[in-house]
């Protein structure tokens, strides 16, 4: 400042007359006038400039910058030079070092899969946050449709980016569970995504021991896109099958008792039960017929009406072809030959097995009936007694191959095993090819048994195929016949069953297997690209 280091008093005085020759005299100099310096840590740069004005102080112009990632300190005093609480002249500039916040461009995620669009914003130092947004082009699913904020915003690290996630309704898994259950579980999926749907879901029995009115199929199958409405439903579930009471004695064998066990342990009520007779071979007495038939399911859970059909004596002996019912196939086809060489004929005997409890091999039925005429070089037929298929469906594989091979015993077992995701346990069969209670092959020949074991929830991204005619072998008709099964795209249909596949194209299953195979190569291929 003007004036700083001149002489402003002194003393003695100018003029003063002092009687010594020696003298000393005191001089006063003018100096800055001294102030403290203020605590500008944490303040911006406006209040600092102003806090250092009204201390007597400027801010120095050359204000430095060091980097933080804390958003609340951006722009705010980090540092001070002089320090907080030091005297200085007035008016001595102070210089200041601001926290500056590092700034993120946002990159562009959009049509990325969420799992890209995660691992890309957390590289970049960005959190994530995802809303769903329903679609219903499955090619969309789990891919971003929109970003907030846009890419190319400078942001903070840290900063949340908002990402809206196309979500395509995909059927739920229904598989072992209770029917009432999977049925709650199809009306949430559809409140969920708010679906057109009748309420409809078609029942179709199957014959199983174990676990009534569990779902063991179902259409859609799981995992298929719907799109925005719900069609087609299907539950097959497993129903307690019709005892097998042929060629047992009314009296000897306790039917009565076998018919009120199976009512009590399924808790079906008998509504009676109708005897009728006919004439027979076999001892009177013995069961030729029954209805509901052996292993049925088509029966009323409010009550079963009964009727069997008894052999009684006959009364003139039977012309033509002989009775063979519940003769065993070794006595049937001894019979037979006798019969062809008593009638001077030639002919074809075969054997067509079909599910019973009845000691296998067990003639239950005749194809032409007993006393057809019968000509030269006819083909019999004879409906033997074979050990039903086990019901796999729900067991733990290791659990079920055992099952399986006990029940094969005697026979050549070719097990096949194919995986699929679902949501149930890995590990879990949730398929299999024949379907439980299928005749089991005569003893000596080969049982071919395909199993479908989960592998649990995959997290990697399906590619979708929609187009069941990108399928060779898949014309217009097929895909609109595939598609009103529920089988409505190429997932779906690698993931079906041959038995379902062929059902819907009315094709021998090997055929529908080849189809299955195409479609899975074909997913294959689209996400090896």
């Amino acid at each position: 400042p003007e004036g700083v280091g001149t002489v402003v008093a002194q003393e003695p005085t100018a003029g003063e007359e002092i009687a010594s020759r020696t003298i000393r005299v005191r001089l006063v100099v003018a100096i800055p006038q001294q102030v403290e310096v203020p605590d500008l840590i944490g303040m911006t740069r406006e209040e600092a400039e102003a806090a250092l004005t009204s201390a007597g102080l400027t801010l120095d112009p050359d204000v430095g910058e060091r980097p933080t990632e804390i958003a609340s300190d951006d722009g705010r005093v980090a540092a001070q030079e002089p320090a907080a609480g030091e005297r200085v002249p007035r008016g001595t500039p102070v210089r200041i070092t601001l926290w500056r916040l590092a700034r993120v461009t946002v990159p562009n995620v959009v049509e990325q899969t969420e799992a890209a669009a995660r691992a890309i914003l957390r590289q970049a130092g960005l959190r994530v946050r995802t809303e769903e947004r329903l679609v219903t082009i499955p090619a969309l699913a789990d891919i971003v449709l929109e970003q907030n904020p846009a890419a190319g915003t400078e942001v903070s690290p840290g900063t949340v980016i908002t990402l809206v996630i196309g979500l395509v309704a995909r059927m739920p898994e229904l598989r072992c569970l209770p029917r009432e259950e999977a049925e709650g579980q199809l009306r949430a999926f559809v409140e969920r995504f708010d679906l057109r749907w009748d309420g409809r879901v078609r029942l179709r029995g199957h014959p199983s021991p174990r676990d009534p009115n569990t779902v063991i199929r179902q259409r859609p199958m799981p995992g298929t896109p719907i799109g925005e409405e719900l069609r087609n439903v299907l539950f097959i579930i497993r129903r307690p099958p019709f005892p097998d009471l042929r060629c047992l004695h009314v009296e000897e064998d306790g039917v009565m008792e076998v018919l009120k066990l199976w009512s009590d342990q399924n808790q079906v009520p008998l509504a009676g039960v109708e005897v009728k007779r006919a004439p027979s071979d076999r001892p009177p007495g013995t069961i030729l017929a029954q209805s509901p038939a052996a292993r049925s399911v088509a029966y009323p859970p409010e009550g079963v009406a009964i009727t069997l059909t008894i052999a009684t004596q006959r009364s003139e002996p039977l012309r033509g072809l002989p009775e063979l019912i519940c003769l065993t196939r070794q006595e049937a086809e001894t019979i037979l030959r006798r019969f062809a060489e008593e009638s001077q004929i030639e002919i074809q005997i075969t054997a067509k097995g079909i599910a019973s409890e009845r000691p296998e091999e067990t003639v239950l039925g005749q194809s032409p009936a007993p006393g057809t005429a019968i000509a030269n070089g006819a083909t019999i037929t004879l409906m033997t007694a074979r050990p039903p298929l086990p019901d796999m469906i729900c067991l733990n594989v290791e659990e079920a191959r055992a099952l399986l091979e006990r029940t094969a015993e005697g026979r050549v077992l070719r097990w096949q095993e194919t995986s699929q995701p679902s949501s149930l346990p890995e590990g879990l069969v949730i398929g299999q090819t024949p379907l439980p209670g299928t005749p089991l092959p005569a003893i000596g020949e080969e049982l071919r048994a395909r199993i479908t074991v989960s592998i649990g929830r995959q997290t990697t991204r399906t590619p979708t195929i929609s187009r069941l005619e990108a399928v060779h072998g898949i014309g217009p008709i097929r895909a609109r016949r595939l598609r009103a099964a529920g089988i409505e795209n190429v997932n779906a249909l690698a993931t079906a069953e041959a038995t379902e596949v062929a059902e819907a194209l009315r094709i021998r299953e090997s055929l529908a297997r080849t189809l299955i195979e195409r479609a899975r190569s074909l997913l294959r291929g689209q996400a090896t690209t």
